[in-house]
């Protein structure tokens, strides 16, 4: 067993080494909600002590004695030290571990917003790193869609009853929300959607494996929106009723700005 786990932790050492060579942030949950959220150094920091810990335990395994028993027989200055240890270690995990979902790019990218009464209202997240295909199949990633300007991505599922006000909908927001360019996303092929849904052609893009609406923890049918400055501008939200008061919550604040006429 002991062995098992060096050769687990040392894998997962390797995995994560590998992540820290790509050139976007990759998020890690091996740790559930006491993950650190976004692997960095510290999750390489981390996995190499644990391998350190592991190997340790593989030669603890081969002693002629067994740990209880060697416990038992430690002098006080071996268990002074011991609990030395363990305090050290629970004051680094309290003062340096991060959580999930509040990584360490979100913590200092993130910026509040404010309403007219100055309390904070938002708390604006950076842009994650997900992807959409196009009708080529080709990848695009969140921040470059929202590189020329806000996009707005509602996702939807063809054949779904709570999705249908959102999809007969998207064509007229694409009009009444321009600049913000409006986008359906669905899992479906995206010929299959056409055919189904002929007034989404060319405001569809697909999320094959639903990877991007689980990074915003959305469903069908949810919302959200990407700020052209690379932060994200509002949502996500969850439901019908919910997808179509933020759209509305959306053209208000546009309207407000004097963004989009109100003809």
């Amino acid at each position: 067993m002991a062995v098992t786990a060096a050769l687990l932790f040392v894998g997962y050492l390797v995995v994560i080494g590998r992540a820290l060579t790509f050139d976007h942030p990759v998020t890690c949950g091996c740790f559930g909600e006491l993950g650190l959220g976004e692997v960095t150094r510290r999750t390489a920091v981390r996995n190499v002590l644990l391998v350190v810990v592991a190997l340790l335990g593989v030669w603890s395994a081969t002693a002629d004695r067994s740990v209880a028993g060697r416990l038992l027989d430690a002098s006080g200055t071996v268990w002074t030290w011991l609990g030395l240890v363990v305090l050290t270690g629970a004051v680094l995990v309290g003062t340096f571990a991060g959580t999930k979902g509040a990584s360490r790019t979100s913590a200092e990218g993130a910026t509040p917003a404010t309403d007219a009464g100055g309390e904070l209202n938002y708390v604006r997240h950076p842009v994650p790193f997900a992807t959409l295909a196009d009708a080529d199949g080709t990848l695009h990633s969140l921040t470059d869609l929202a590189r020329r300007g806000a996009v707005l991505l509602v996702f939807v599922s063809p054949g779904c009853g709570s999705c249908r006000p959102a999809i007969e909908r998207i064509p007229r927001w694409v009009t009444d929300l321009a600049p913000v360019r409006v986008i359906a996303v669905v899992t479906h092929p995206l010929a299959a959607t056409v055919a189904a849904e002929p007034d989404l052609e060319g405001h569809l893009m697909r999320d094959p494996h639903g990877a991007t609406a689980r990074t915003f923890g959305a469903a069908a049918p949810g919302a959200v929106l990407l700020g052209g400055d690379g932060l994200l501008a509002g949502g996500p939200v969850v439901g019908g009723r919910e997808v179509t008061a933020f759209v509305d919550e959306v053209r208000a604040e546009l309207l407000g700005a004097g963004v989009i006429d109100p003809a």
